[in-house]
């Protein structure tokens, strides 16, 4: 699973796509008959792919029977038979984002920069995860962060959303706020945020409808302040964007990957961020659904105001807004 050079780094240290590989080869040393797999190349840069192609090929030589789920444009040569499903979350049109595009700019202080770092470096031990790093954002703008599995992306973005504790020992700010001198509460209310990991993290009773509604108080389903009337039609209006209303009053335990991935983005829109760190947002997401949420993301950042961060392995994934890339290679600036 090319995991040689990372068997002595800290598991903390692992980026989302690397994490994947390490449990599978974990799977591997209990020599299963039957291998389940679900969505195993989500996440995964190009070279990581090509790694587990090989290793299910090797499998099957080895008679290890296996059965994953995938995108039909992801399934591997080695398959050898397919059962179709329809598609797992309904999206047939943008016509039913229209509420969103009644959102008013965000309103952000007199600033120029949305991002600035200088000189910002991450280390682990004697890991530098992240190597003298120096990124300008102007408000308004909309980029794509790319890199390989490993190069430092997810670190970077767990500085600007202050889940990262050595915020405090770098210099960068955020709309004008020097996050060292900020509390994280401050930064999160400026962001809308989705990770890989995010769907983790809800207690299991929690519904749809507060789901999306913790996104105001920037927690994962826990809020203890009552919702305005302004507060539960942006959740209602949201919902309906995304075509996830029916849900709401389910548990949000109970819905596939693909739509629990629908209500985090509405929980990242509802309250009408500055800032947008959309985290490989379409995991777990057929064809239309991209397409779909493609089109509010588009609509959405015509806002002058609104700030986009997007990070995808997949071009195919990353909207038209878009104009520029920062890329990152282990920690480097590229």
């Amino acid at each position: 699973m090319s995991l040689t050079a990372l068997l002595d780094h800290p598991f903390v240290t692992l980026s989302n796509g690397e994490t994947r590989r390490m449990l599978l080869a974990r799977s591997l040393l209990k020599k299963p008959q039957l291998l389940l797999l679900d969505n195993p190349f989500a996440g995964l840069d190009v070279r990581s792919r090509e790694v587990l192609q090989q290793a299910l090929q090797t499998l099957k030589t080895e008679g290890v029977l296996v059965v994953l789920t995938t995108p039909e444009a992801e399934i591997p040569d080695s398959v050898t038979h397919v059962h179709r499903l329809p598609p797992n979350n309904g999206a047939k049109s943008s016509a039913a984002s229209t509420a969103f595009f009644l959102m008013p700019d965000p309103v952000v202080q007199a600033c120029d920069w949305a991002i600035e770092m200088k000189n910002v470096s991450v280390t682990y031990g004697a890991q530098k995860v992240l190597d003298n790093i120096n990124w300008q954002v102007r408000v308004g703008e909309k980029w794509a962060l790319s890199g390989p599995n490993g190069s430092g992306k997810s670190t970077l973005l767990s500085l600007l959303t202050a889940d990262n504790p050595q915020r405090f020992a770098n210099n960068y700010e955020l709309f004008g706020q020097k996050r060292g001198g900020a509390s994280m509460w401050d930064a999160k209310r400026l962001i809308g945020h989705v990770s890989p990991e995010m769907h983790l993290y809800f207690p299991p009773e929690i519904t749809v409808f507060k789901a999306i509604a913790s996104g105001f108080f920037d927690a994962t389903g826990v809020y203890f302040r009552k919702l305005t009337e302004e507060q539960i039609q942006a959740i209602h209006d949201t919902a309906a964007a995304l075509q996830v209303v029916n849900w709401l009053e389910k548990p949000f335990k109970s819905l596939s990957k693909g739509q629990q991935r629908l209500v985090l983005l509405a929980r990242a829109l509802v309250k009408n961020p500055p800032l947008l760190i959309l985290d490989e947002p379409c995991q777990g997401l057929d064809f239309a659904a991209v397409a779909h949420f493609k089109d509010i993301i588009n609509r959405l950042c015509e806002a002058s105001t609104r700030t986009l961060i997007y990070v995808s392995h997949y071009a195919h994934e990353v909207p038209s807004c878009v104009t520029q890339t920062f890329l990152l290679e282990n920690g480097r600036q590229v």
